[in-house]
């Protein structure tokens, strides 16, 4: 049995509606997560939304980095990560949808920045207590220029998670990509 992806539609947006979120809540819910970020950064030219679509599909350097450092948050917080790594994705893109709902119903285009983007996929490894566990600290060393005391920033850079993804991907390249599925 063959399965089909998805039509991307390769237009490019100059701002997001609710009903394409909801169109993109529909691909997720049909288990198309990689779908729905291809057809973000389709429709909006932000490169972040490829990166999410690697960590989300565990594929080339990045999702298998992320893959690595999940499993060491799991391991480290059994009592409180999520039932499974799929699941937890799901949570992501559910954040990141909602905050470009959030957007869009504050009067914006809909169209996040990379920072946002990280700031919602963050917000989720918050709300389920893992944040100094998020890989994606590591994308947070320019919090100084957020406004962020430096202390701070450098924690949260040189969280657990930025360490684990660090070592992951390390790990990855010199493997010669062997932990990317």
């Amino acid at each position: 049995m063959t399965s089909t992806l998805p039509d991307i539609d390769w237009t490019l947006k100059t701002s997001l509606t609710l009903q394409d979120v909801q169109s993109l809540r529909g691909l997720a819910a049909n288990g198309s997560r990689g779908s729905a970020y291809v057809q973000l950064y389709a429709w909006t030219g932000e490169n972040q939304w490829l990166t999410q679509a690697q960590i989300s599909t565990y594929s080339n350097s990045a999702g298998g980095a992320a893959l690595a450092a999940n499993a060491f948050a799991k391991l480290e917080n059994q009592s409180i990560y999520p039932s499974s790594l799929d699941a937890f994705s799901f949570d992501v893109l559910s954040g990141e949808l909602a905050a470009i709902e959030n957007d869009i119903d504050a009067g914006g285009d809909g169209l996040l920045t990379a920072d946002e983007l990280q700031n919602a996929a963050r917000g989720v490894w918050i709300d389920k207590g893992l944040e100094d566990y998020f890989p994606g600290n590591v994308q947070f060393a320019d919090l100084v220029q957020d406004g962020v005391s430096f202390s701070d920033a450098v924690q949260t850079f040189m969280s657990v998670g930025t360490v684990s993804a660090a070592t992951a991907m390390a790990i990855t390249v010199l493997s010669g990509g062997l932990m990317c599925p």
